[in-house]
């Protein structure tokens, strides 16, 4: 028997949202319309939540959305007007140059290229598995040169890192975003909105 006077919470929450989870939810859809609480209650609650930076703007179809994965991934786009564009570089931004150093990358205090993950730097000889705890034991310099999906991965962390505050993650959602259920919509939101010169 509870203390509290809530009504009934229904179905149980997945272990991974919990009560807090439901709680939230609930409340977020509280203030919308109808259609709006509809299409609501099918997203996850990640995509109501989290990553929409304030005053970041994306100009897309000519429209302007907000700049997240969920702003972009959502069949409800909200046309909005904000102050900051959101943007990125692409791999070839990043790729090493002809005599192999990559003079676009952050550098440490002794020059070197470095990609920084929330508080711990990584050299582009580490491998995409030590820096983002899965995938492959490829360097990350290598796939960032090679541009594939892995490598568009990296270049979302070094935008993080350098194109503040354009960028609309820091390292560590970057890093929850890969390894997180939004991973796919994220790799096509960093490849198609967010990877520009």
């Amino acid at each position: 028997m509870s203390d509290t006077n809530d009504k009934d919470p229904g179905p149980s929450a997945p272990p991974e949202q919990g009560l807090v989870s439901t709680t939230r939810r609930r409340a977020l859809l509280k203030g919308m319309s109808k259609g709006a609480a509809l299409a609501g209650a099918a997203m996850p609650l990640r995509s109501l939540a989290t990553g929409d930076k304030p005053g970041m703007r994306l100009p897309k179809d000519g429209k302007v959305y907000l700049c997240s994965v969920s702003g972009n991934a959502s069949i409800l786009h909200s046309a909005v007007s904000l102050n900051t564009t959101c943007s990125g570089k692409s791999c070839a931004y990043y790729k090493s140059d002809t005599s192999g150093k990559r003079p676009t990358w952050p550098k440490d205090a002794t020059n070197q290229p470095i990609c920084i993950v929330g508080s711990v730097t990584h050299s582009p000889s580490k491998t995409f598995f030590q820096v983002f705890g899965g995938g492959s034991q490829k360097s990350i310099g290598w796939l960032v040169d090679q541009a594939g999906d892995e490598g568009h991965w990296v270049t979302a962390m070094l935008n993080a890192t350098i194109m503040t505050p354009s960028f609309p993650y820091s390292t560590a959602e970057v890093l929850n975003l890969y390894q997180g259920a939004s991973q796919a919509a994220a790799l096509v939101f960093f490849k198609s909105y967010l990877t520009q010169g």
